[in-house]
């Protein structure tokens, strides 16, 4: 759905739920449109994001979880989002689309800055490697925090675990079962998640490289402006291997060249052992990870027919049937 026929669609909805909010001479503006609904609040009192969660992605708990987690960040010294709250104290607040259609609101402050992943296409190879030093950084303080933040009783997210990869209810969806799988990629693609899965039980989880993750941090997720950085769009927190978390931004194939893929991942791992040990049997599963994020963004885009086309899941396939050959089974 392209920006016009979105904003058709969803103004109504959005400008009614801005007057749960206590804003002077509001005027929003449609910005992005994926799983979620943004728009651009400008008011007297400033300029704020307005989104349109997702529906059945998030319950209104698992919402209000994240929103507890990015507080705490935000106490931390890392640059996050901000709530920002309703007239009445509430953090989101829920509104009809239509007859058939309810999703919840939340309203955060709008942090300035260009994406990453934006700027990618005028850097060298040795700038986009410095990135990626300073993203293992990022990603190592997100851990730190996670890894002894008490959080409250009632905090829920979901969990990219076993069972949220390979389970009977996974995550994203049962990759292994797209209509586009040939026969022998879907036997290739079964025998390796039987792999992966033995591997990371008896891997094992603890709080030295399993906690909260942010689970979406690419370059596409992080702001720079006058070298300063901000972290946005936390939609896909949850409890996770950190592991995953460095494969989420090993496999940004948007700013990540093959070529250079070897020292990229050098680089990543350099700037996260300035902050935070991580060991050599954890820097070994990382190829596990990176074909764990190649099978799941299959299932993540079979369950989104707004993302889906031919050409994009073939693309998929072909890319973890590519990382299933060369795969090797780590030593644990």
């Amino acid at each position: 759905m392209d920006l016009k026929n979105a904003d058709d669609r969803y103004r109504q909805a959005a400008t009614k739920a801005v007057r749960f909010w206590s804003f002077t001479d509001p005027v929003i503006q449609i910005v992005s449109v994926s799983e979620n609904v943004t728009y651009r609040i400008q008011a007297l009192e400033g300029v704020f994001v307005l989104r349109l969660h997702r529906p059945r992605y998030h319950t209104l708990q698992e919402l209000q979880s994240e929103r507890q987690w990015t507080n705490a960040l935000l106490s931390s010294g890392t640059a996050v989002p901000r709530g920002v709250e309703t007239k009445d104290g509430r953090y989101y607040v829920e509104v009809s689309i239509g007859k058939n259609e309810r999703r919840y609101v939340g309203v955060t402050n709008w942090i300035e800055g260009v994406p990453i992943r934006h700027l990618s296409n005028k850097m060298t190879a040795k700038q986009i490697e410095d990135q990626f030093e300073k993203l293992g950084e990022i990603a190592a303080r997100l851990h730190n925090h996670s890894s002894v933040w008490k959080m409250a009783q009632d905090f829920s997210r979901h969990s990219f675990d076993t069972e949220g990869y390979f389970g009977e209810k996974p995550f994203w969806g049962k990759y292994w079962q797209s209509p586009s799988l040939k026969i022998v990629e879907k036997r290739l693609i079964l025998d390796k998640t039987k792999i992966l899965r033995e591997v990371l039980l008896a891997y094992g989880k603890n709080d030295a490289t399993y906690s909260l993750i942010h689970g979406d941090l690419h370059f596409g997720n992080v702001l720079v402006r006058d070298n300063e950085t901000a972290i946005i769009d936390f939609d896909d927190a949850g409890y996770g291997w950190h592991q995953y978390e460095l494969a989420v931004a090993l496999s940004d194939d948007e700013i990540s060249d093959e070529a250079d893929s070897q020292s990229n991942q050098e680089a990543l791992i350099r700037g996260y052992r300035r902050h935070r040990a991580f060991s050599e049997v954890a820097k070994g599963l990382i190829d596990s990870f990176i074909l764990i994020r190649a099978m799941v963004s299959l299932g993540w885009i079979e369950q989104r027919p707004e993302h889906r086309s031919e050409l994009r899941v073939r693309q998929q396939i072909d890319h973890i049937c590519n990382l299933c050959e060369i795969y090797k089974e780590p030593s644990l």
